[in-house]
C-alpha cells in the first residue's frame, strides 16, 4: 500500500524531468512509460486515484462523538472527519465538507491532511483543479520535512505547476528529499521517495549551469540549517536552565 501511496502522490512522474531539456517552443509532457514515444492522445489526460484511506485512531468512532471531537479542535479527529467525507466512509461523499475539514488539519501542520489535500486539488478529485493551493499544500508538507511531499513539490517545480517553472528551486527540493537523516530509519514510502528524488536531482543537474547548481546546493543547505536552528536554540535553553537551577540549588545551601 506504501507504494501505491507514493505513485498517488506524485501528481508528476519523474518522467517529466528530461522534458524540460525540450528545445524552445516544443512541448513537454510527463508519463508513466518512459519508452512511451509521444504524450497521451489529447483529451485523454492521465488521471491518478487518490491515496487509499490512512487509518487513524477515530477510524471506529460514532459520528457524533467525532463530529464533537473536531469541533473541539482534536486534528485526528478534523482528519478523520474530512477523509471520511472525502471517501464516503459511513457518511455519504460531500467534496465541500472533506475540504473544509482537511483546512482545518492541514493548516494546523496536520501532514496526512496537506498530503491529501495537494493530490485531491492538483488533481481535481470531486473538486475543481486548483494547481495553486496544490502548491501551496506540497509546500507546507515538503518545508514541514515530509520527503514524499519534498519530491512532489520538486516535481512542481521542475513543470511549473502551481508555480512558475524554477529547476534551481525543483533541484533544492530533490537534492534535500535525497539527503539521508543520521539515525532516522525510513518506512518504504520515505525510502522510495528519496531514491527517486536522487534520480531527479541528477537529472535536473544536466540542465543546470554550474553556477545554478550551486545556488541550488545553497538554498538545500540553508534550509537543512534553518530547520536545525530551532532544535539547537531549544536545547540551549535547556541547558541554560538547567545551569540556572544548579546555581540556585547550590546558593541554598
Amino acid at each position: 500500500m506504501l507504494k501505491l501511496t507514493l505513485a498517488l502522490l506524485l501528481a508528476c512522474t519523474l518522467e517529466c524531468i528530461p522534458a524540460l531539456a525540450a528545445e524552445p517552443g516544443e512541448d513537454t509532457y510527463s508519463t508513466d512509460n518512459p519508452a512511451a514515444p509521444a504524450p497521451p492522445p489529447e483529451g485523454d489526460p492521465k488521471k491518478e486515484k487518490q491515496p487509499a484511506p490512512v487509518k487513524t485512531p477515530y477510524d471506529a468512532l460514532p459520528y457524533a462523538s467525532l463530529l464533537k471531537k473536531a469541533s473541539a479542535g482534536d486534528l485526528t479527529a478534523q482528519f478523520e472527519l474530512g477523509s471520511r467525507y472525502n471517501y464516503g466512509r459511513e457518511l455519504p461523499k460531500n467534496s465541500r465538507e472533506a475540504l473544509r475539514w482537511l483546512r482545518k488539519a492541514g493548516q494546523a501542520g496536520y501532514t496526512d491532511a496537506q498530503r491529501l489535500l495537494a493530490v485531491k486539488l492538483f488533481e481535481g478529485h470531486d473538486v475543481p483543479v486548483d494547481q495553486d493551493e496544490a502548491f501551496l499544500w506540497a509546500q507546507r508538507l515538503a518545508d514541514s520535512g515530509d520527503r514524499p511531499g519534498q519530491l512532489m513539490l520538486g516535481n512542481l517545480y521542475a513543470n511549473g505547476e502551481g508555480t512558475p517553472r524554477d529547476l534551481i528551486r525543483a533541484y533544492m527540493w530533490f537534492d534535500i528529499a535525497a539527503t539521508p537523516v543520521s539515525g532516522k530509519t525510513l518506512d518504504e514510502l520515505s525510502q522510495n521517495a528519496m531514491d527517486s528524488a536522487t534520480d531527479a536531482r541528477d537529472k535536473t543537474s544536466a540542465l543546470l549551469q554550474p553556477e545554478e547548481e550551486v545556488e541550488a546546493q545553497q538554498l538545500a543547505t540553508d534550509w537543512w540549517l534553518k530547520k536545525s536552528a530551532p532544535k539547537k536554540s531549544a536545547s540551549a535553553k535547556r541547558k541554560k536552565t538547567a545551569t540556572s537551577a544548579k546555581k540556585k540549588s547550590a546558593a541554598t545551601k
